[in-house]
């Protein structure tokens, strides 16, 4: 896949709890989405798990992870 195959959501890219923080403008960056698969067998067979993941690419900076990150319960946790 080439640069200009990838496509980018759409959707501004807040950070829930904070800002872009040291990137040039929010306008500036784009948020990436990929789907990741966990698999396990079981009994005679493959069952695989979505998982999706988020990263956030701005000019001049890497491109960073922003997939929220939840506790054992659900719930989302703090950064």
């Amino acid at each position: 896949m080439s640069a200009s195959d990838e496509s980018p959501m759409t959707k501004s890219a807040p950070v829930k709890g904070g800002s872009l923080a040291g990137t040039a403008s929010s306008s500036d960056c784009k948020l990436y989405e990929l789907i990741q698969y966990q698999c396990e067998m079981v009994e005679s067979k493959i069952e695989c798990t979505p998982i999706p993941r988020l990263f956030l690419k701005c000019p001049g900076k890497p491109t960073t992870e922003v997939t929220p990150e939840y506790d054992q319960n659900g719930d989302p946790l703090q950064r």
